[in-house]
């Protein structure tokens, strides 16, 4: 396998420290009606206690993934939580320890013990995860150990452009050196097949390998508009349930006997052997097309040099995209850098150009940078009657 060397760096960074969390990880099956308080420390931080038979007492803080997944596990919505949260800190909590014990569930608790420290309490867990009873262990190394070694082991050739770890989940990014392509009628860019293997340790999301578009000057993908160029593992089991008022720790080696490594190893297999180069030419022929979609109509044009102008078109890319009305700026910002980005300068604003600035949000934030991969395939999917009558329609006068 070749791999560019900014990117290993990054990619044997993060290896490290997914093996370095390894180590301090610690799960708990526990009933909320049983074995679970919150109240507040000195300083207002919510505190959740475990009094499990046999165990010490369990204390956590919360980082914001755990703690998101207690309020929507509750019925709150996020934002109000929050707000009640940082007002009435003590009777929130209150209002959770009533939840908790009058709709008791078994829940696990995914933590890390003991480190990296919160608000300066180094023995305290980290709670990282707050998921079903349901939630299949198939955790960063387990893909490492399995997945990993047929891309870097076997004869294929690719190359790592991105590779990050967040609370939420993990992505490495790869691209093929061999399956590139360009088309100077649009965009002048060379393109190249890639994928992208992501796994979420806390409920966030399945472990998912999927075809990637990969424009190599800015590194912006596509999800690859085959709907058979993916596959799927969801973190999902037989319930562990607490039996009487027993709860504890969930032995590591559990993951042994629950994950069906085989299958998943004979998936990912063909996944590769089927990584096709008929599919980045008919990607490379429907931005093609994109680029023939020109907006015709000067309102609905995105000039860098009139930051004011109406944002008709941005409002229309957001509704079809069924993304927030608030992301408009940001696309819009997009919209004009890319139109200074080699291919399109002096070019008619067209689809292709936005699908340009809207994969470029995939670097703004490294746990959104799915959606907007599937926002940009979704562009591409576009017919050019759907993009005429719905994005690039004049505005009536």
């Amino acid at each position: 396998m070749n791999i560019e060397t900014g990117s290993d760096r990054g990619l044997q960074a993060m290896i490290r420290n997914i093996n370095d969390l390894d180590g301090k990880k610690i799960d708990f099956n526990v009933n909320t009606g049983r074995h679970l308080s919150i109240n507040t420390d000195r300083e207002n931080n919510p505190v959740i206690h475990a009094e499990i038979d046999g165990l010490p007492t369990q204390h956590f803080y919360m980082n914001d993934v755990a703690r998101d997944q207690i309020f929507t596990h509750a019925d709150i919505n996020q934002n109000t939580a929050q707000s009640l949260l940082d007002r009435a800190p003590a009777e929130f909590c209150s209002v959770i320890n009533k939840l908790w014990h009058d709709s008791p569930s078994d829940r696990i608790l995914r933590a890390y013990d003991g480190a990296p420290a919160f608000h300066g309490v180094a023995d305290y867990n980290v709670l990282r995860g707050y998921v079903s009873n349901k939630f299949l262990r198939f955790d960063h190394t387990d893909v490492l150990n399995n997945i990993m070694p047929l891309i870097t082991d076997g004869d294929h050739d690719y190359s790592v452009t991105a590779a990050t770890l967040t609370d939420r989940n993990m992505r490495v990014t790869f691209r093929s050196n061999a399956i590139q392509g360009s088309d100077n009628r649009a965009v002048g860019d060379v393109m190249a097949l890639g994928f992208v293997i992501s796994n979420s340790e806390v409920g966030l999301g399945s472990l998912s390998l999927q075809e990637l578009i990969i424009t190599l000057a800015c590194l912006n993908g596509m999800m690859s508009t085959n709907v058979l160029s993916s596959i799927r593992a969801k973190h999902l089991t037989s319930s562990i349930s607490c039996d009487g008022s027993h709860g504890g720790v969930i032995p590591a080696d559990i993951t042994a006997s629950q994950i069906q490594a085989k299958d998943l190893y004979r998936s990912a297999v063909n996944f590769l052997n089927n990584l096709s180069s008929d599919t980045l030419q008919d990607h490379i022929e429907k931005m093609n097309t994109a680029r023939s979609d020109v907006i015709e109509d000067h309102a609905l044009i995105v000039a860098p040099s009139d930051p004011q102008a109406d944002d008709h078109l941005v409002d229309r890319i957001t509704k079809y995209l069924g993304v927030p009305r608030n992301k408009g700026k940001t696309i819009r910002q997009e919209i004009t850098n890319a139109r200074v980005q080699r291919g399109y300068i002096n070019q008619p604003l067209s689809r292709a150009t936005l699908i340009q600035a809207v994969t470029a949000l995939q670097h703004k934030n490294a746990d959104h940078a799915e959606i907007w991969q599937r926002n940009g395939a979704k562009m591409l999917a576009m017919t050019s009657n759907a993009f005429n009558n719905y994005i690039a329609q004049p505005i009536a006068a």
